[in-house]
């Protein structure tokens, strides 16, 4: 069983812009060598057009299966979300808040060094869609991660995000930089 803790900062609007800050807090049980399971918690600062504050939550569950091939690592993980605004309120599911999220990502670890690069792409699907149209986003993201200790990391990552499935679609640029401590 491993314990982690994150802040991530995100940047949008060509990293010019506050996007949001999020904090995780998540625990992990490796149930096989090649099959972990794990729950978490994220709090997420959110900056409105008007630049005011406003704070979620978000709960999850994940299953991830990876693959190890010498320096190079193939996971899929499988996550379900819930996202609510206000953490004595859990709203209803008909608010399209319960995601499912499925990604795959390859991360190469530079032999020799404390640095490692990854890549991955990712789908959302939404569970009670009022139009019948689950798949609404996917997510791009190339980045690379620097091992402070064996315990603690910092990252810098690009993420490109496409939605569809909408009348009006957005595509969003972001920049994320985050520092991660494992227990």
């Amino acid at each position: 069983i491993s314990l982690s803790g994150e802040i991530e900062q995100r940047f949008s609007q060509a990293s010019l812009h506050f996007d949001r800050t999020l904090f995780t807090v998540a625990g992990e049980y490796a149930v096989k060598d090649y099959l972990n399971v794990g729950a978490g918690f994220r709090t997420l600062v959110l900056q409105d057009r008007e630049s005011r504050p406003h704070v979620r939550y978000r709960i999850h569950a994940d299953a991830t299966g990876f693959h190890a091939f010498s320096s190079t690592e193939l996971s899929l993980r499988l996550r379900f979300q819930y996202g609510f605004e206000d953490i004595l309120y859990i709203g209803y599911f008909s608010q399209n808040n319960f995601i499912s999220r499925q990604r795959l990502k390859v991360s190469h670890h530079i032999f020799g060094t404390r640095i490692g690069v990854l890549a991955s792409v990712e789908n959302w699907i939404r569970f009670n869609d009022p139009y019948g149209r689950p798949f609404f986003k996917i997510r791009f993201t190339t980045g690379a991660q620097y091992n402070l200790s064996m315990h603690s990391r910092i990252g810098i990552r690009y993420i490109f995000e496409h939605e569809f499935n909408r009348v009006y679609p957005t595509q969003y640029h972001i920049l994320a930089l985050s520092y991660s401590y494992r227990f």
